[in-house]
């Protein structure tokens, strides 16, 4: 089930002489059911969010579950959605790609603190396990802590890294922690603005290739550098050639940017002969 939001605005449904009492306490949901996607461009404006259920067949209650919060929305998109039928095919690595929403994207409504804890808590990081299991218990429980958004992006992004690899029980953990960081780029690609980056649809869709890829490391830093979270903390200092710089008087400036050092460690591999 793949849901997002769409403008608030007047629904049809709201003008309608029948829904002047839903009108003033319900959001209007749009439950498209097809089997592939559809332009609703033009209808963005009208709803509030717009729920594609594909094909459910006799499985509706499914949909209904998710409508009426008994079950988070969780779905991401397995293709990209047109915004035109100009643009169709539209696909993943089109010199212009500007779909409607991107591959990958979805809203989910499930507590980001708590797929981090499901993350934290999962068999690849249990007491007992590897001492990277370990470390990301630790990074991922630092990032739950209250603290500076940045910050917790950057972390998410550490633990995204200690969960590179394809199998099934670790795409399951790195999807939960990617996801956090995703809630927060598609929260930027909505609020759009001159702040967001160039080609976000484009970032936030290699993100998804990456993650299925089994590069979750990856797949965050695309994230977060669509919503705009630098990844590496720096500090910058400026000092004067003399203690008080006179108005009208040439003066030296020196201006130093310093970055944590980040730390390689070097690989023996050793072959082994017949």
């Amino acid at each position: 089930m793949w849901a997002t939001t769409a403008a608030a605005s007047t629904c049809p449904l709201r003008t309608a002489p029948r829904s002047t009492a839903c009108a003033a306490r319900c959001a209007a949901s749009c439950s498209w059911s097809a089997g592939r996607p559809q332009l609703v461009t033009d209808q963005l404006g009208a709803i509030d969010s717009l729920v594609a259920s594909w094909l459910p067949g006799s499985e509706g209650a499914g949909v209904a579950d998710t409508l009426f919060g008994d079950v988070p929305f969780t779905g991401r998109l397995p293709i990209s959605w047109p915004a035109t039928a100009a643009q169709l095919p539209v696909n993943v690595g089109d010199a212009v790609y500007e779909p409607a929403y991107a591959y990958g994207w979805g809203l989910r409504t499930d507590s980001q603190r708590a797929r981090l804890e499901r993350a934290a808590a999962g068999p690849t990081a249990r007491p007992g396990g590897s001492a990277r299991g370990a470390r990301r218990r630790r990074v991922v429980g630092e990032a739950i802590a209250p603290g500076a958004e940045a910050r917790a992006v950057r972390l998410l992004v550490a633990a995204s890294a200690l969960l590179d690899g394809t199998g099934d029980q670790k795409l399951v953990e790195a999807g939960l922690v990617v996801s956090v960081v995703r809630d927060l780029a598609q929260a930027a690609v909505v609020a759009g603005g001159p702040g967001l980056v160039a080609a976000s649809s484009s970032l936030t869709a290699d993100a998804e290739h990456e993650l299925m890829a089994g590069r979750a490391g990856a797949s965050a830093s695309l994230l977060a550098q669509v919503a705009g979270v630098g990844l590496i903390e720096s500090t910058t200092t400026l000092r004067l050639s003399h203690g008080r710089a006179v108005f009208g008087e040439p003066a030296t400036a020196l201006v130093r940017v310093s970055a944590p050092r980040v730390r390689r460690r070097a690989r023996s591999r050793s072959r082994r002969t017949a």
